[in-house]
């Protein structure tokens, strides 16, 4: 029983550490499932559920990389609950090609970091 248990402590400590931050991104509604051409704007929420309760990387140190969008304006990160924050971004379309263009959202850190890609519907 005592190997049992123990096993089980090593396993879930293993298991917290390849567990990356969780990146997700809402938009509004009514843009859900549009098609964007060039010059329309859409507002995105960006959040990050972390994953260790210790985190030592800054969120202000979140990288985004944008493709074929220009930023209109964002918010600060601001904590919604414990472990979990938000970001608003008003960007416009600058390329209307066939999922030219996108956001992507990384961080990196020593227990794994994060990575998400959201891609518009555009053609």
């Amino acid at each position: 029983m005592k190997t049992a248990t123990i096993a089980l402590f090593f396993i879930l400590l293993i298991a917290n550490g390849i567990i990356a931050c969780e990146i997700t991104f809402d938009i509004a509604e009514k843009t859900k499932n549009k098609i964007f051409k060039t010059g329309d704007t859409v507002s995105i929420e960006v959040k990050i559920q972390l994953t260790h309760r210790i985190c030592s990387v800054d969120i202000k140190k979140t990288k985004f990389s944008f493709k074929n969008l220009k930023i209109i304006g964002a918010t600060d990160w601001k904590e919604v609950r414990s472990g979990l924050v938000s970001r608003q971004i008003k960007a416009q379309i600058t390329d209307d090609k066939p999922k030219a263009a996108n956001l992507s959202v990384s961080r990196q850190c020593d227990k794994e970091g994060g990575y998400a890609v959201l891609t518009f519907n555009n053609n």
